[in-house]
């Protein structure tokens, strides 16, 4: 039972990380909007970012990707286009806000 509790509470460890680093992007972006007026070029360098990060780490062997069934692609996909929508509206959003005043 102990291994249970020990996957549940590294669960809960990842997500309030996610949801930490997160609110420290939106900050992040929210300073850099002040200077930086572009809300999509801003979310294609995140993105840009992201996958040479993850390459590096890929090339490094840090991990090892998983071959993924069909239904998993799409899960994958799916919430990596939520992600993508989620950071977009994030620096559209904080540069209509600034832009206004």
């Amino acid at each position: 039972m102990s291994a249970t509790r020990g996957s549940i509470d590294n669960r809960y460890m990842w997500l309030g990380l996610y949801f930490a680093f997160n609110l420290g992007l939106t900050l992040y972006n929210k300073a850099i909007l002040l200077d930086f007026r572009y809300p999509w070029t801003l979310t294609a360098i995140h993105t840009l970012c992201g996958s040479i990060g993850c390459y590096i780490l890929y090339f490094l062997g840090y991990f090892t990707p998983v071959k993924l069934k069909e239904q998993e692609n799409m899960v994958m996909l799916m919430f990596s286009v939520l992600y993508t929508i989620n950071i977009a509206i994030s620096n559209v959003s904080l540069s209509i806000k600034w832009c206004e005043q």
